[in-house]
């Protein structure tokens, strides 16, 4: 193992490593289709919005995973006036297909080949439990990762400091040398990955495959817009 400045590597899961937004649509259309929706951009905005929404209170702390996970459907069979829908139910057809439906980001597995040779590497993911753990297996992804920290079992999310307390004392156990100091977070996310790893008090690298611009530079500590482009960074910070 090499001696490096930055040795612990956390990684988000959704749309850092798996294309989060491919899977979404081809669960959403498939669930449309068992439900016989009308598999139309309007129809998936309705959800997109309502999931979006969820996911806003559950990052305040408003809501819980559970409520979540049915709301969102409560509200998208409002939205298009199909009442008589169980969102209870639904939330499980749907997860059955997403849990199906897997794919990656560009250039995910020659990164995680390349790195899992220098930097034992960490899954954080606020995704559920059920879900994500049918996908990273399907991925082929579990053989690359020291621990995997799913927030579901946690019992705390991303970005709340207690998340990443337990994911830290978890680490220390298997690894006495690990440090704060050595400990980069790369996510897409700014309000749970960069925010998380801020609150946490560690290096945080934005990746942002569309491009965007920061607003707030100050929120991220480093950004790549690539995956080819993290083992150059963190060549350049083990300098």
């Amino acid at each position: 193992m090499l001696a490096l400045n930055y040795k612990y590597l956390l990684f988000d899961l959704d749309n850092t490593l798996l294309d989060f937004h491919t899977s979404e649509h081809q669960a959403l259309m498939a669930t449309f289709n068992d439900y016989q929706i009308e598999a139309s951009p309007t129809n998936e905005q309705a959800y997109l919005t309502a999931n979006q929404a969820m996911w806003a209170l559950f990052e305040q702390g408003k809501i819980d995973l559970e409520s979540l996970q049915d709301r969102r459907f409560s509200d998208f069979f409002k939205a298009i006036d199909r009442p008589d829908l169980d969102p209870r139910k639904a939330r499980w057809v749907y997860a059955d297909h997403l849990a199906q439906e897997v794919y990656y980001m560009d250039g995910t597995l020659e990164l995680l080949n390349q790195l899992q040779k220098d930097y034992p590497l960490y899954i954080t993911s606020n995704g559920i439990t059920y879900i994500q753990t049918k996908r990273l297996t399907a991925a082929g992804l579990t053989q690359y990762f020291q621990d995997i920290f799913l927030s579901q079992e946690v019992g705390s999310f991303k970005p709340d400091r207690a998340y990443f307390d337990y994911v830290f004392d978890q680490i220390q156990a298997q690894d006495k040398e690990f440090s704060l100091d050595q400990t980069l977070i790369i996510g897409d996310s700014l309000s749970s990955d960069m925010q998380g790893g801020r609150n946490a008090g560690i290096t945080t690298v934005w990746y942002h495959p569309q491009g965007i611009v920061d607003q707030n530079p100050r929120q991220v500590d480093h950004q790549i817009q690539h995956l080819n482009q993290l083992p150059s960074l963190l060549q350049q910070l083990n300098q």
